[in-house]
């Protein structure tokens, strides 16, 4: 039986829901597993605790390939749902240093499925958010910083002045779609970073982007925590079109992901070690291109699953 566009596409939200769903379960496991009514180490003893971690882990063990089931179905058939959507967009990542590469790599390659054009990824290092690196890294970008750029006089942190730095040297106006900075203002900057340690990128593969997906862990401390999201809210604020994503537990209370989603534009997606988030997070780089924003995943704050999928021809 041969599937139209359309009822592939039905079956990409269905894949969409039901990972959705598997998330909220299996994160209720992760965060919060002695729920009300769950049996009692207490009352029971050894025997009933160890009873109910096994029970837990079974649990564990059926959602995931449940969850896994549902990638397989999400990832068969996205192709289909989001082919060109994203042609003749270029789009950088710019990746933390608790993001995997596999988490990186699973983003990168939905947005190619997209037709994304690819405008490379930087990965900061661990020390990038750090408060050790605070005064070296505030040095750098105050050295190198593009010509026209400046930089906040009243917020100092160290992500607010290398966010407003990024963004300056990485973006492209988002009227005229011309690069704002130089390739050698861009170079200037990335090479001082790299060469201090802070961040890693191949040479050639950065080029100047309309939308940045940055992709981040399960979070840090509040330093971390605090400078991410000024980093983030940075980029955005000079044009961008950005979308932050990461694991589950960054949309937890206090994590970066609900931050952003209480108190800014810039779209989010949480569970992104799963198939049905990093479609979610291509599709969130084309709703933001298309002036929309919104909050995405099975963590708590999430809207949904994932935004529309593209109106088929």
């Amino acid at each position: 039986m041969a599937f139209s566009k359309t009822s592939k596409s039905a079956l990409v939200i269905t894949g969409l829901g039901f990972g959705m769903a598997l998330g909220v379960a299996a994160g209720t496991l992760v965060i919060a597993p002695n729920l009300d009514g769950a049996p009692s180490a207490a009352v029971s003893g050894d025997d009933a605790l160890r009873e109910e971690h096994r029970d837990l882990l079974q649990k564990n063990k059926d959602l995931t390939a449940q969850s896994d089931s549902a990638d397989s179905l999400v990832a068969g058939l996205s192709a289909d749902a989001i082919s060109g959507a994203l042609d003749g967009r270029d789009v950088a990542i710019i990746a933390t240093g608790d993001a995997t590469e596999r988490d990186i790599a699973g983003v990168r390659e939905m947005l190619n499925t997209a037709g994304a054009a690819d405008s490379g990824t930087i990965s900061l290092a661990n020390e990038f958010l750090h408060p050790d690196s605070a005064d070296k890294l505030k040095s750098i970008v105050a050295n190198v910083l593009p010509a026209g750029a400046e930089l906040d006089e009243d917020d100092l942190s160290a992500g607010r002045h290398t966010g407003q730095a990024f963004a300056a040297s990485l973006l492209r106006n988002p009227e005229t779609t011309e690069p704002l900075a130089t390739s050698e203002d861009r170079g200037a900057l990335l090479q001082a970073l790299r060469e201090a340690s802070l961040i890693s990128y191949e040479d050639g593969t950065i080029l100047p982007a309309q939308a940045v997906v940055v992709v981040m862990g399960r979070g840090g401390g509040q330093y971390y925590h605090d400078n991410l999201v000024s980093f983030a809210n940075s980029l955005d604020e000079a044009g961008s079109y950005t979308v932050v994503a990461g694991r589950l537990q960054a949309a937890g209370e206090g994590g970066v992901i609900d931050t952003l989603r209480q108190e800014s534009e810039i779209s989010t997606v949480d569970s992104i070690n799963r198939k049905f988030a990093q479609l979610a997070t291509t599709l969130a780089v084309i709703e933001q291109l298309a002036g929309q924003s919104g909050a995405y995943g099975s963590g708590p704050g999430a809207e949904a699953a994932a935004p529309p999928l593209p109106e088929g021809e």
